[in-house]
C-alpha cells in the first residue's frame, strides 16, 4: 500500500480512511568474508533473538571459519545467552561483543 498525500485549502480538515502500516518493508542480514558474500537472508518481519540465532546457526557460523572475528552493532537482539553459546560452540572462542560508535 502506498503512502497517501492529501491537499485542502488552509482551515478544512481533510477525511479519509488510513491504515495503520503504510508500506511492507524487506530487509536483509549478509555475512561477509575475506570480502566475499557467504551467507544472505532477506525477511519481511521484523528481527528478533530468535531469527538472528536462527541465521546465525543455520548460516553464518557454518560458512566462516574458526577464529573469524564477528563484528555486530550494539541491537539488542545479539545479548541473548543462545547467541553467546551458539558463538562459543562454533568457534571455540569467548563471545563479547564489540560496540564500535563513529
Amino acid at each position: 500500500m502506498r503512502n497517501k498525500y492529501a491537499w485542502s485549502p488552509r482551515g478544512e480538515l481533510v477525511k479519509d480512511e488510513r491504515k495503520g502500516r503504510a508500506t511492507e518493508k524487506m530487509n536483509i542480514m549478509a555475512g561477509l568474508s575475506e570480502g566475499t558474500l557467504v551467507t544472505l537472508m532477506m525477511y519481511e518481519c521484523s528481527m528478533d533473538y530468535n531469527l538472528f540465532n536462527f541465521w546465525l546457526e543455520h548460516q553464518l557460523l557454518p560458512e566462516i571459519q574458526k577464529n573469524s572475528l564477528i563484528v555486530m552493532d550494539n541491537a539488542s537482539f545479539y545479548t541473548s545467552e543462545k547467541t553467546k553459546e551458539l558463538v562459543e560452540f562454533f568457534s571455540g572462542c569467548f563471545f563479547s561483543r564489540l560496540i564500535h560508535l563513529i
